[in-house]
């Protein structure tokens, strides 16, 4: 882990190859020390789930009808804090904290060990009184309310068969609450690298979601079979909204049906995407004013056109800074979707399934990339915030109801089973083909390239194929299983000092690898009621692929991609399951 340190209370930093003169000595040294005695930087967290339903089923009043009636009550929190590798920054005596900084300085600690050599007793202690442990990172608890009321049953008959219906009712009340920072605004010191929310605290903020449905399921002929539903949602703050839904299945033959449907979506702003406190955070990538310099870089031929990131860390810099948080005035999305397949079974226990989908959305809630403000200045004019002087001092990126997106694929799904070895082996298979991601920023926008298989500053990343996969052994009371996971490399982030033409890294690579990880787990349920299951998560204990978008100045100092891999290797997993 690299720590910044500055030995004397004056920083000095002698040009390259300039040699230091008498009166230099005893100046400030900065330096880069990788503090292996510190330990990896460890986050724990802590998660309690619930779930409590009662619910009551039986004949209703109307013959051959049934209702069901439930009321449920689920919550879901998480505490995270620091466990290891984390300390203060500097000392402060009225709190009884020691600062990493001032141990540094007190030259118990020596940084320039050679190798074979290690700290003295004395100095891993001193090390270890700065250490932060226990500090809370964020706390979050979300919680759902609720009771539903359904009945269903035959309307009336038909040639080919009964038309059945259903009706139903659902009333919830969604509730949310986070905090990061819970320290006493007075007592905050300062520790080094750890990722502490301090935006004021969101208190329980609740909403109430109020919704009527209706379904018809009509038999058409012995071989078609239609499916019409209407939802009606009614949610606090945002309205009313009607969302209709038509299936179909056709079967012609005994081994191949058909299947598709049509159906409108609406989505809320979710609690974080409202209410989220303002955040400030300070850009340090090349960026110039858009409204003068093409593409907002940097050129010394156009006047004015210089660079607005302040990197010399001096307090009398202009800094600029980009603003994200949640947005109140943030509007519901709406999506359509559809979907045509088949679903071949050429044997017993066997089957073949393909889907094509398509799905639109529009006034889609999403988090808008500084590349997009740029491309759109002349649109997103009033997200350059400007001081008095007229230079830009904030980039709001807080999110927006963009123009929409639009994505198409298909998914690929086999199942079969067949006997053998004295037990009964299945084996499945999940794919998952992406072949448009577009984005438009706004609605009288035309949609912008495909963006599968590129790398995405903010939001999904589009993958061009993934699946996953497994194989299970059963015999009696022991069942075996072995499963794959396969994701499809990208093309990932240029960064800025390639695309500027400031460096030529060598080796450098353009896509990542594909990450390919495999799960196995026993399980055994010869006790009455009692199931046991061991597992293990990532078999091989495969490292992620190499991403360069998080060794960026974006990005958080790691080398690979969350929303495609899991930094975590091999781990092991024990679940006791009792039915009563």
């Amino acid at each position: 882990m690299l720590r910044f340190m500055t030995v004397c209370s004056t920083r000095y930093v002698t040009a390259p190859g300039a040699a230091i003169t008498e009166a230099q000595r005893g100046l400030g040294l900065g330096y880069r020390w990788r503090c292996l005695e510190c330990g990896q930087r460890v986050i724990e967290t802590e998660t309690d789930t619930g779930r409590f339903l009662v619910s009551l089923e039986g004949p209703f009043m109307i013959s051959d009808w049934k209702y069901n009636a439930g009321a449920y009550r689920a919550f879901s929190e998480a505490e995270s804090i620091t466990a290891g590798g984390y300390y203060y920054q500097v000392s402060d005596p009225a709190l009884g904290i020691v600062g990493l900084r001032n141990v540094m300085r007190s030259g118990t600690v020596n940084p320039f060990l050679r190798a074979g050599e290690s700290q003295t007793p004395e100095a891993l202690a001193l090390l270890a009184s700065a250490e932060a442990r226990g500090v809370q990172i964020a706390f979050g608890r979300s919680e759902a309310i609720g009771i539903d009321f359904s009945i269903d049953g035959p309307l009336f008959n038909l040639p080919a068969g009964q038309v059945m219906a259903a009706f139903g009712v659902d009333i919830r009340v969604d509730k949310f609450q986070f905090e990061g920072e819970a320290r006493p605004a007075n007592a905050r010191p300062v520790i080094e690298g750890a990722p502490i929310d301090s935006k004021p605290a969101l208190s329980n903020v609740q909403r109430e979601v109020k919704a009527v449905f209706a379904e018809l399921l009509v038999p058409v002929t012995k071989q078609l079979e239609v499916s019409l539903a209407a939802r009606l949602d009614e949610y606090d703050g945002f309205g009313e909204t009607i969302n209709p839904k038509v299936t179909f299945r056709y079967r012609p033959f005994e081994m191949l049906a058909f299947r598709g449907s049509y159906n409108t979506a609406f989505r809320v702003p979710t609690f974080t995407d409202l209410f989220n406190p303002r955040s400030e955070s300070q850009v340090f990538e090349a960026f110039a004013d858009p409204a003068i310099c093409p593409n907002a870089l940097p050129n010394p031929a156009i006047a004015g056109c210089i660079d607005l990131a302040d990197r010399t860390g001096s307090p009398n810099s202009p800094v600029l800074n980009t603003i994200t948080g949640g947005k109140p005035e943030l509007e519901p999305e709406d999506a359509e979707l559809m979907s045509i397949g088949f679903v071949f079974e050429p044997m017993r226990n066997t089957s073949l399934s393909l889907d094509w989908w398509r799905i639109e959305r529009s006034n889609s809630i999403r988090g808008i990339a500084r590349s997009d403000l740029v491309n759109n200045y002349s649109i997103f004019t009033e997200n350059f915030i400007r001081d008095s002087s007229g230079r830009i001092i904030f980039i709001d990126q807080r999110r927006v109801n963009a123009g929409g997106s639009l994505n198409e694929g298909m998914e690929l799904a086999i199942r079969t089973r067949f006997d053998g070895l004295g037990g009964r082996f299945s084996f499945g298979l999940d794919s998952s083909f992406v072949n448009t991601a577009k984005i438009r920023v706004l609605p009288n926008l035309p949609y912008g390239r495909n963006l599968v298989s590129e790398w995405t500053p903010a939001g999904e990343l589009f993958l061009k194929y993934k699946h996953t996969a497994f194989l299970t052994y059963t015999n009696k009371d022991w069942t075996l299983s072995l499963s794959n996971r396969y994701s499809a490399g990208y093309t990932d982030q240029v960064v800025d000092g390639v695309r500027l033409g400031l460096v030529d890294p060598p080796n450098d690579t353009v896509k990542t690898d594909p990450y390919i990880i495999y799960n196995g787990s026993v399980t055994y349920n010869g006790f009455d009621n009692v199931g046991i299951t061991f597992g293990i998560r990532n078999l091989l204990d495969t490292d992620p692929p190499f991403a360069r978008s998080y060794l960026s100045q974006t990005g958080g100092g790691a080398n690979w991609e969350p929303r495609v891999a899991d930094p975590r290797g091999r781990s092991f997993t024990l679940a006791i399951d009792y039915t009563f």
